[in-house]
């Protein structure tokens, strides 16, 4: 550790690592605190900083928390496991259980562990890292960029990276408890929320006249590519992958997605923590009527619908068309992106599963989510309001009239 590595407010030092701080009070020895036991001070026997930090450091390693080089650390088990993104234990791990993920599922969690995991926890021995200090830890994780405080679904994700190390390290016995499993869950709020698009703004971007919505999108193709996704829910990477040996009947079906970096098909999609490997959809008349016409448009050898000449075509491509489509159908862009109409999806089939017979289940199916996600529910106390009085006014009147009677 940097012994002199402080930041000062007011009579308070905070080491870099977290681990203890020093206090400084008028004519005594500098006190020593540590994460591991909060509120408890102890005299270094010093009133110099770099004589006290040598003291609390000596303190850590012999109460087991900081490690020699030649002892076992987090960071000797949390490198090999999170790899560089590519090669890694957790990716060989996932295989063996048949869960499929995107390389951005492990290069996200290895940036998380470089960045946020190491720098605190790396030098410690894992059986010392407690609740507390992972608690205390991840709500007040700032950015390794700025220093400015991360957003709470940014704190969530660091965290899942570390428990998902913990439970490794259980699994090994290298640790006999998970602290994770007594640390308190932060609450995940999105601070910038996707704003949906409402019912009446798209159908004034589908306006049921077919030639017109053609106009306003800029071509068969991008009608039917967006129509797809308001259909469906599907994120820009998927409905971009979409292949003609994916549709049926019935629906689309989808098992593969585009890298939009490369702009290279992968054989996955984005999945929850489930490792989920397909993707339903189900088409609305309107949007097969813009399938079966486009279908007749393009050649028969083309594998899939929405290509350039030289492969998939550049996420910033639909971003555009978008934004000229909302100004020429009178929709406010504000800003909103293509995944406002998965938004839109997720908001509005809730208005009506009840009345289509769809359960949660089918609609979190739909969305290929594992369980309700509040942040793709945007549905207002009015529409609450109506979904709900279909389902309990006649219980509520037989509450307060038939009781009566």
């Amino acid at each position: 550790m940097d012994s002199l590595s402080f930041t000062r407010k007011g009579g308070i030092l905070t080491h870099s690592s977290g681990m203890y701080r020093l206090r400084e009070r008028k004519g005594r020895c500098l006190e020593a605190e540590f994460s591991s036991r909060p509120g408890l001070w102890i005299s270094t026997g010093t009133r110099d900083v770099e004589e006290a930090s040598r003291f609390a450091e000596k303190k850590l390693t012999e109460g087991g928390i900081l490690v020699k080089s030649e002892h076992a650390r987090l960071s000797d088990y949390g490198d090999p496991f999170f790899g560089d993104g590519i090669d890694c234990m957790l990716r060989e791990k996932d295989k063996r259980f048949n869960k499929i993920y995107q390389d951005d599922h492990y290069k996200s969690m290895e940036s998380n562990y470089r960045n946020y995991i190491r720098p605190k926890f790396g030098n410690m021995n894992p059986a010392a890292i407690t609740d507390v200090m992972i608690e205390d830890w991840y709500t007040t994780l700032v950015s390794v960029r700025d220093k400015t405080p991360l957003a709470s679904a940014s704190k969530c994700a660091i965290y899942e990276t570390m428990k998902h190390l913990m439970k490794e390290l259980k699994r090994q016995k290298v640790i006999t408890a998970n602290p994770c499993d007594t640390v308190e869950t932060l609450v995940s709020r999105t601070e910038n929320p996707r704003k949906p698009y409402t019912l009446d703004e798209v159908r004034r971007l589908f306006p049921a006249d077919i030639d017109e919505a053609i106009y306003i999108w800029s071509g068969l193709g991008w009608a039917l590519y967006f129509s797809i996704m308001a259909d469906t829910g599907w994120r820009p990477a998927e409905v971009m992958g979409v292949r003609r040996d994916g549709i049926c009947d019935a629906g689309i079906y989808q098992t593969h997605s585009v890298d939009h970096r490369t702009r290279k098909v992968k054989e996955t999609i984005k999945t929850t923590m489930s490792g989920q490997p397909y993707k339903v959809g189900i088409l609305s008349d309107y949007t097969r009527e813009l399938l079966d016409r486009y279908l007749k448009e393009i050649p028969d050898t083309q594998e899939y619908l929405f290509s350039m000449d030289d492969g998939i075509f550049p996420v910033s491509v639909p971003n555009k068309i978008l934004r000229k489509a909302a100004n020429r159908a009178g929709v406010p862009y504000n800003e909103r992106t293509q995944y406002s109409l998965r938004h839109f999806f997720a908001t509005y089939i809730r208005t009506r599963k009840d009345g289509e017979g769809l359960s949660e289940v089918d609609v979190e199916e739909l969305l290929a989510h594992t369980s309700y996600r509040p942040e793709y529910d945007h549905r207002t106390g009015e529409m609450m309001v109506f979904r709900l009085s279909n389902k309990a006014r006649d219980a509520i009147n037989d509450i307060r009239i038939k009781e009566a009677e």
